[in-house]
């Protein structure tokens, strides 16, 4: 028997902190629960999903590479 429940959260490094959750929020109608702008960071939820975005902080980020880099593959909704 698993000892978890299900997701509680997603946590996703952005480039565009402002645009990611307006997507969210203005095209698929989530909420912002939390933010920290000190940190920077918006929560978003539709409900069901939580997802933590965080702004990246370089202007040069790597791209993902999907061969070569270890984490998140991808993420559907």
């Amino acid at each position: 028997m698993p000892k978890t429940t299900g997701i509680n959260h997603l946590g996703l490094t952005v480039r565009d902190l402002d645009k990611t959750t307006g997507f969210f929020v203005d095209v698929l109608g989530w909420d912002v629960t939390a933010r920290d702008a000190s940190y920077p960071r918006k929560t978003v939820t539709d409900g069901a999903l939580r997802l933590t975005l965080w702004q990246v902080q370089t202007d040069a980020p790597m791209p993902f590479d999907r061969k070569t880099a270890l984490g998140l593959h991808h993420f559907a909704l």
